[in-house]
């Protein structure tokens, strides 16, 4: 798109180049010295001025486009290389959040992004999540999943105890 823009420009110029030249020498020739010269003078400039806004635009265009591309090729380059990078780094006592690449402890229900292990269908290299019940001096928090002591009035989620309880 930007290279027919500088063609255009390219066009653009020659043909406003020749139109001055004409007009001035016609001006000239009818024996309007000074409006030939005006004519000559102005039409050069405007000629010129759009010629270098035309060419910017197209080169602005051009660096624009180049960026992107380059822009996503790294992004897909660098997603390939994190999800194989963190596939081969978790555990088999760990998981990998589906949502922002982290890799959480077993035990952890929810991650620090704050979507739980099972919302996310997390990947663990021993296989799927294990559902951990809670014990008798616990609770589990109905919200994020995490197992929490019963001395422990709020999940690090931000839900109570009562509220994970008003659920069942």
């Amino acid at each position: 798109m930007y290279r027919a823009l500088k063609t255009y420009n390219t066009i653009f110029l020659v043909i406003n180049l020749l139109g001055s030249i004409g007009g001035a020498t016609i001006l000239w020739i009818n024996g309007n010295f000074w409006m030939g010269l005006v004519s000559l003078v102005g039409g050069l400039f405007w000629t010129f001025f759009l010629a270098v806004f035309l060419g910017t635009i197209a080169e602005n265009g051009e660096n624009i486009e180049a960026l992107m591309s380059r822009q996503i090729e790294t992004e897909r380059k660098v997603e390939s290389v994190s999800a194989a990078h963190a596939a081969t780094r978790a555990g088999s006592d760990e998981w990998l959040c589906n949502f922002c690449g982290r890799i959480n402890k077993n035990y952890t229900g929810t991650c620090a992004c704050g979507h739980s292990k099972w919302e996310n269908g997390a990947s663990a290299s021993s296989g799927s999540p294990k559902i951990k019940r809670a014990g008798a001096n616990e609770w589990k928090c109905r919200f994020c999943g995490r197992i929490n002591q019963n001395y422990t009035g709020t999940c690090a989620c931000g839900h109570t105890k009562e509220e994970s309880k008003g659920l069942a």
